[in-house]
């Protein structure tokens, strides 16, 4: 127990050591947030997104979730790269009611507060080339506070432009569903003219995945014999080398599936 005890406060000690090199003086994720705070948060607030951690947001319309994640960086993965440890994503996530959360989230439906990952809508604001590293990219650069301070008025203002309507617009299932049954690798379903876009994440083409997708859009608009069809196709997925179906869920999710499957057969 010792031994971990010290071994514990030796990582600690050195993460910390790593982070101070990496970062220019006197730069923590703790000021950027400030500066988030004072320039992009009103925007999130004024729409009426009232849920808030220090970096994330999230607003509730009924059976809709929006959410905003300003993730930091981190410095394992600042190692090796050009950016720093306060360096951040910005995720934007939805949730309608017709598509709910991806498969496997592990959110609690009682008080939801699912990260961005398991919103089934995605998109990430791009940094310009103007700001941090030359972009495009993901990746906010913030090396100074004056860096963070230009990160953040680029941010509202993608805010303003698009990103804002992007987290407003209603994406009714009749107008995914005919991008989900394109054989695409990946479903854009906006487009910002700084070439920042927002996907649905349907999964590979008749992946487990992807027929899941396509049951709740079905079900959603009472296509219930289709939707009965690929809720009983998601359970299954297929080994590449001999063809053959195996379930692969786990025994609660498989069950779900499977009840969703024979509830539709029965509406049909």
């Amino acid at each position: 127990m010792v031994g971990s005890k010290f071994s514990n406060e030796s990582t600690r000690g050195s993460a910390k050591a790593i982070s101070s090199m990496l970062n220019p003086k006197g730069l923590t994720s703790a000021t950027v947030t400030k500066v988030l705070r004072r320039l992009v948060y009103p925007l999130l607030k004024a729409e009426g997104f009232d849920d808030w951690t220090s970096r994330c947001a999230w607003r509730r319309l009924g059976q809709r979730i929006d959410a905003v994640d300003f993730a930091s960086l981190g410095t394992h993965e600042a190692l090796g790269g050009p950016y720093t440890p306060c360096s951040f994503f910005v995720h934007l996530g939805i949730k309608t009611p017709a598509l709910g959360l991806l498969q496997g989230s592990k959110s609690v439906p009682e008080e939801p507060r699912p990260h961005t990952y398991e919103l089934p809508l995605q998109a990430w604001l791009i940094a310009p080339v103007d700001v941090g590293i030359p972009g495009p990219h993901l990746i906010w650069n913030v090396a100074s506070e004056r860096d963070a301070e230009a990160c953040a008025i680029e941010i509202a203002k993608q805010f303003r432009e698009f990103a804002l309507a992007w987290l407003s617009r209603p994406y009714p299932p009749e107008e995914l569903l005919p991008l989900v049954l394109r054989p695409d690798p990946e479903v854009i379903v906006q487009q910002a003219p700084n070439g920042a876009t927002l996907r649905l994440s349907a999964g590979k083409f008749e992946s487990p995945a992807h027929n899941y997708m396509l049951a709740r859009l079905y079900y959603a608009i009472d296509q219930f014999s289709l939707a009965a069809e690929h809720f009983e196709k998601a359970r299954w997925a297929k080994n590449r080398k001999t063809g053959a179906l195996f379930l692969f869920r786990s025994p609660d999710d498989d069950a779900e599936l499977r009840r969703l499957a024979e509830e539709c057969a029965r509406k049909a």
